[in-house]
């Protein structure tokens, strides 16, 4: 081989044809579209974060407001970890619903009549374990959600 290889001699001197061609990367490699994709590579520690907005449906706007709220305030109630996953279910199934392009009322009404239930004791202060913070925000929370029942 002179200072300038072309495919056919390489191919000749190492044993292939020169009709296939083998493509090595050291990298990822990505084909079709990639929108919305997050990718990592060669990395030891990542912290990836994807933001959506849906759109919530006209008329359910302050019903999203108060679970949205609620679920940020779940972990202050000190609710027992099954009654928290519960309830972060049914805010879940409600959210899921409203940006729905079109919401079941139905569905509407039982998870936060669900959230009631399992925010009420706190709210008394009949939980274990609920302390006077805990008790207020629990309170407010169902005050809100009651004022935007459907």
């Amino acid at each position: 081989m002179s200072g300038s290889a072309r495919a056919e001699d390489f191919a000749a001197n190492s044993g292939r044809s020169s009709a296939g061609t083998t493509n090595n990367y050291n990298g990822p490699v990505f084909q079709g579209d990639m929108n919305g994709a997050q990718i990592a590579w060669n990395n030891h520690n990542v912290t990836q974060i994807q933001k959506t907005v849906e759109q919530v449906a006209p008329g359910f706007e302050q019903l999203a407001e108060a679970v949205t709220r609620m679920l940020a305030q779940l972990p202050q109630f000190g609710l027992p970890v099954e009654d928290a996953e519960d309830a972060s279910a049914s805010a879940n199934e409600i959210l899921v619903e409203v940006v729905s392009p079109s919401p079941d009322r139905g569905r509407i009404r039982r998870s936060p009549a669900a959230l009631r239930g399992i925010l009420q004791p706190v709210a008394a202060q009949a939980a274990l374990g609920a302390g006077e913070g805990s008790r207020d925000l629990a309170k407010a929370a169902l005050d809100h959600l009651q004022s935007v029942i459907f």
